[in-house]
């Protein structure tokens, strides 16, 4: 069990370690943050939009990465070798392909966390934005403060990066 342990755990760091993967989370992110803060129209339910986005983003980028990561740590194992190494140890073929799969489903498994939790304070924001344009009959797409937190959960990564 402490071999497919570190198989998975291996596999998972490997997928999250790429820049691609980085880029993806990023862009969905993005999008799931700047989509319903500059939509120019209403569709009834102010949170629609930024739902929609959410979902979108996590749907889409989700693909990206499962499939990239599937195909990305399978041909490296099979191109390096890698996999009759590990497969000479005492862990059989399914056990193996399952260990890499739940790797892969632990990779994507981030993604939706933090593309989720993004999201959900984007339809916080559109919920609290909606309610103060109806009590004042005005346009507000996003409350501020919910807005700018979650920018902030997209412009942080850079910064830990540069420092």
């Amino acid at each position: 069990m402490r071999r497919v342990g570190a198989i998975i755990k291996a596999t998972a760091l490997e997928i999250l370690s790429e820049p691609l993967v980085f880029l993806v989370t990023i862009a969905a992110m993005s999008l799931a943050v700047l989509a319903p803060a500059l939509h120019y129209h209403e569709f009834g339910d102010p949170s629609k939009m930024a739902r929609d986005a959410g979902v979108s983003a996590i749907l889409v980028g989700g693909l990206v990465i499962a499939a990239f990561g599937a195909v990305k740590t399978m041909r490296r194992e099979i191109e390096t070798q890698t996999a009759l190494t590990a497969l000479s140890l005492p862990v059989s073929r399914r056990m193996f392909f399952l260990s890499k799969t739940a790797g892969v489903f632990l990779a994507y498994l981030f993604f939706v966390i933090t593309v989720g939790s993004v999201s959900i304070a984007a339809v916080r924001g559109a919920v609290i934005g909606g309610e103060i344009a109806a009590r004042e009959n005005s346009v507000a797409r996003m409350y501020g403060p919910v807005f700018a937190f979650a920018l902030a959960a997209i412009v942080l990564p850079f910064l830990y990066g540069a420092v």
